[in-house]
């Protein structure tokens, strides 16, 4: 049989033979000596087990490793529930143990873990809540909403609400003006001169045109609030800065045989020639400096006109029917016509054709009479001509006015001629032959008659007035600076000059 050494069983009689002391009651010295049983080198709480020692280190095990009494101080970790699996815990759920618990994890930083798509970095959307848990709720979701008191669609701006969508009574913008007034609003449509800006684009209610000059019924200067060519100045006309060379300059720098005259936009006097030899253009400005082009010799100039968009000068070649255009200083020939010849001035230089010519700036040159008796041409600076319409007798004069529809006068007809189709239309018919006429800025219309009278026709007016009584017959013209200018044209001598102040 198997011996059991003798020190083993001492001990195994001294363990059944030695009682722990009850709780509170000083230990009884046996006088025996301790036994470091699992060898550690002292003695500690549990001599069963070797890892368990008072100079041990305390690790997360369920055992006071150290034998201080307390079993994994120190070690151990706190867990949080998350209950919705997001991976974020309740900060308000927590656990104390070596190891998360199922269900547990370690940070407490979900701020609802009863809904798996509210944590921290989470996408905040717009919906009330604060899904990203960084205690704002819709942060850069929200829309501001203005309220729209009278119901029309737009707000103003006094006061505002942040929401997800749109509140009752709110509305996304702050475009109206008057948010009591549900008729008023950009959406409106405006009512001109009752006072209310009703479409709310912060327009004048007085100026219907929108050319910045109000009404002059309403206290403006705009004599046609529905044409914003027709604004400001006096009368309707544009503000100009220059001054035109009054009849006196006119007469002393001007050559002898001037037929006819125009001026451009810095008011300088262009005067047209008729006499042996050759036709001379001369330009004559405020203090009387001129220049000179030279035109054909014996073509007999009998009209000009100035390109208005690059300024050049064209003119009528009446002796020979033909179109000659500013070259330099030069007029040259570009096209000829037909020959026509009318009856209606006393001087006969002036009766042949065309002793009337117009510019637009589309490029085209008006010309009465061109090909036949009684024709409207247009001819452009290469002297192509296309006709437009054909009258039943001479064409004395052409006249644009300020939309440049063109008219024409036959006899004392004034017809207005469809540019398009061609299709011409009686306006109006004056007490005499119209020789010369002219539009101003606001469109009234200024002619020359056999009666020694230059006549005007207001724009819009039913009948014709006299504007003023004159010698002789000439031609006329309108002064940029608010000006009718009249040219008594005599082919053989000096030319005389008068001018009326628009209005006057």
């Amino acid at each position: 049989m198997t011996r059991i050494p003798a020190s083993i069983a001492l001990l195994a009689h001294l363990g059944a033979c030695v009682q722990a002391p009850d709780a509170g009651t000083k230990p009884v010295d046996t006088g025996e000596e301790a036994v470091d049983i699992d060898t550690t080198g002292d003695l500690d709480c549990d001599e069963a087990d070797p890892d368990v020692d008072p100079g041990a280190t305390e690790i997360c095990n369920g055992i006071d490793d150290n034998c201080d009494g307390e079993i994994d101080e120190g070690v151990e970790g706190t867990y949080y529930q998350d209950f919705d699996g997001d991976g974020f815990g309740d900060e308000t759920a927590s656990a104390i143990a070596c190891d998360a618990p199922e269900g547990y994890v370690q940070n407490p930083e979900d701020c609802d873990d009863a809904v798996g798509t509210t944590f921290p970095g989470a996408v905040e959307v717009c919906n009330g809540v604060d899904d990203n848990c960084d205690g704002v709720v819709d942060e850069g979701g929200t829309s501001t909403w203005y309220p729209d008191a009278d119901g029309d669609g737009y707000g103003e701006g006094s006061l505002t609400e942040n929401a997800c969508g749109q509140p009752e009574g709110y509305a996304d913008d702050t475009d109206d003006c008057d948010d009591t007034d549900a008729t008023v609003n950009p959406g409106a449509a405006e009512i001109w001169y009752d006072g209310i800006d009703a479409n709310c684009d912060g327009a004048s209610d007085y100026d219907a045109d929108a050319d910045g000059d109000d009404s002059l019924d309403h206290g403006g200067t705009d004599c046609d609030d529905a044409d914003p060519a027709r604004y400001g100045g006096v009368d309707c006309r544009p503000v100009s800065s220059c001054t035109h060379p009054d009849p006196t300059t006119l007469a002393a720098y001007d050559p002898n045989g001037v037929v006819d005259l125009t001026f451009d936009a810095s008011c300088v006097a262009w005067v047209a020639t008729i006499i042996s030899g050759a036709d001379y253009v001369y330009s004559i400005d405020s203090a009387g400096a001129t220049t000179i082009l030279t035109g054909e010799s014996d073509h007999d100039i009998g009209s000009l006109a100035l390109d208005p968009v690059g300024g050049a000068v064209v003119v009528s070649y009446a002796g020979v029917g033909a179109l000659g255009v500013q070259a330099g200083a030069l007029l040259p020939v570009v096209a000829t016509g037909g020959y026509a010849s009318g009856g209606n001035w006393t001087n006969g230089y002036m009766n042949v054709s065309a002793s009337s010519i117009a510019m637009d700036t589309a490029g085209c040159i008006w010309i009465p009479n061109w090909d036949v008796t009684g024709s409207i041409d247009c001819l452009t600076t290469a002297g192509v001509a296309t006709s437009l319409a054909t009258f039943g007798s001479y064409v004395e004069s052409v006249a644009l006015d300020e939309h440049e529809l063109v008219y024409v006068s036959e006899g004392a007809t004034l017809w207005e001629v469809d540019r398009a189709t061609g299709a011409t239309t009686a306006v109006y018919t004056f007490p005499h032959i119209v020789l010369d006429m002219v539009f101003d800025y606001q469109g009234d219309l200024y002619v020359e008659t056999t009666g020694g009278e230059v006549r005007v026709l207001l724009d819009g007016a039913a009948s014709d007035s006299l504007y003023a009584t004159v010698t002789g017959e000439g031609k006329l013209a309108i002064a940029p600076d608010g000006y009718l200018v009249r040219v008594e044209s005599n082919p053989v001598a000096a030319s005389s000059y008068s001018e009326w102040a628009l209005g006057g």
